[in-house]
């Protein structure tokens, strides 16, 4: 249900949220850099190969590539990478901090309508039915709703990137 997560979004923080969505989204625009890294390096390596072909006549295995080129690639694909890793990390933090600031937030929310109960709500519902209701609440708030959240907009992030990378390799013929 959507207001479950829109309400655990907004305990989540405004500033945690922020750096939640930009740090996703960047993680993935650097992820699916690196595939371009990797497509060009190899199209830039069979081009040498093929110039060598002709005007050598050898085969592909005997083919010479510029260290300088490949070093280049090489460095750029090494540096996305940690760039990426650092993506990842700052994304897991601040993804946690607002999981747990939401988590205080409705927890004392739950806790405070549990103790403001009537006094005939404790006499007739038994201790024990409470506490496995109010853990299993708390248990689905930390982990099926932030689970939930964190993959949708993670999974929304990664087509939303793979359709502009579409539009962005065919120039635009998809539109």
């Amino acid at each position: 249900k959507l207001k479950r997560y829109t309400h655990y979004i907004d305990n989540m923080g405004f500033h945690n949220l922020l750096v939640f969505l930009i740090t996703a989204f960047a993680w993935k625009l650097v992820e699916y850099s690196q595939l371009f890294i990797i497509s060009e390096w190899s199209a830039n390596s069979m081009r040498e190969c093929s110039k060598q072909q002709k005007i050598a006549n050898i085969s592909l295995n005997d083919c010479k590539l510029d260290p300088e080129s490949s070093t280049t690639y090489a460095t750029l694909y090494v540096a996305s990478t940690f760039v990426c890793l650092i993506l990842v990390v700052v994304f897991q933090i601040s993804f946690t901090y607002g999981s747990i600031q939401a988590s205080k937030i409705l927890h004392k929310a739950l806790l405070e309508s549990v103790i403001r109960a009537p006094t005939e709500f404790f006499d007739t519902t038994p201790l024990g039915r409470i506490l496995v209701r109010f853990s299993s609440d708390t248990d689905r708030l930390d982990f099926m709703v932030a689970d939930g959240l964190r993959q949708t907009y993670q999974t929304t992030t990664a087509i939303s990137l793979a359709v502009i990378g579409m539009i962005f390799v065919t120039r635009g013929i998809i539109i």
